[in-house]
């Protein structure tokens, strides 16, 4: 039965296996009277329905990714290489920054140019300061606002 699972593992809920894992102990009802399914897994979670798993287990084919609904699906949180598919060329950008800095004439302006850049570049070594706590400003003070 392990077979059943072999391309969801990974890919899909826990929640999920544990719903088809259930609906597989129906199965056997199936085999019986087809008419009993329903379809109930299909039409309100987007999930394969007993009939449809006993197709599978009858075949021995692992279930497919594609027929679980993307709600169940898992999010692939490894970013992608970028590809620049605009066609714009940033180095020319770059470089325009980099001219504008050398012609600036003021300290003060190039010092924050540089503390903007270094935000973007290393946004974990900002040097801002955490913001302030909320004051309430209404209602009735609590015993330890005093």
């Amino acid at each position: 039965m392990d077979g059943l699972y072999y391309f969801l593992k990974g890919y899909v809920y826990q929640k999920v296996l544990k719903l088809i894992r259930d609906e597989v102990a129906h199965v056997e009802d199936i085999w019986k009277d087809p008419i009993i399914c329903g379809c109930v897994l299909r039409t309100n979670r987007g999930l394969p329905c007993a009939h449809e798993l006993k197709m599978d287990i009858l075949v021995g084919s692992p279930m497919p990714l594609e027929d679980i609904h993307v709600f169940w699906k898992k999010l692939n949180m490894i970013p992608e290489k970028f590809v620049n598919r605009t066609g714009y060329n940033f180095n020319d950008e770059i470089q325009r920054v980099v001219a504008k800095f050398d012609s600036c004439i003021d300290g003060d302006a190039s010092l924050r140019v540089i503390q903007q850049l270094k935000d973007i570049s290393r946004p974990s070594e900002i040097s801002g300061v955490a913001p302030e706590a909320k004051v309430r400003t209404r209602g009735r003070p609590t015993l330890g606002d005093y």
